[in-house]
């Protein structure tokens, strides 16, 4: 458990000096013994004073961060190539354009107008 020595909600509600527990979809906070769930959205800011409760949710936070910079480069990655080959197919295409329909053959087709 980590201990918060302020929870704000966005509804202006205040806990002070309360145990939270972060969940994947908000905190639980427990306050002698209630214990309430509160939604991510719900939350304005919580405070840390505790030095290991700031540690762990420093250390938390980061791991976030390195795990949404490694998705992204793995997307940038994968668009990367996808734009090269587009790019690369772009190129190819007006280096050597394919003959249309009307370019095709001598010139004499069934159109007596020709």
């Amino acid at each position: 458990m980590l201990k918060a020595s302020e929870v704000k909600l966005m509804d202006g509600q205040t806990y002070t000096d309360v145990d939270i527990i972060p969940s994947d979809d908000g905190f639980v906070i427990i306050q002698d013994e209630v214990v309430t769930q509160i939604l991510h959205h719900a939350v304005a800011s919580i405070s840390y004073t505790d030095s290991g409760s700031a540690h762990f949710a420093r250390g938390r936070a980061l791991a976030m961060y390195y795990d949404d910079a490694e998705k992204i480069r793995e997307i940038l990655e994968e668009f990367g190539y996808e734009l090269e080959e587009l790019a690369k197919f772009i190129n190819e295409s007006l280096e050597n354009p394919e003959p249309t329909e009307n370019e095709e053959g001598s010139g004499k087709g069934d159109n007596p107008y020709e």
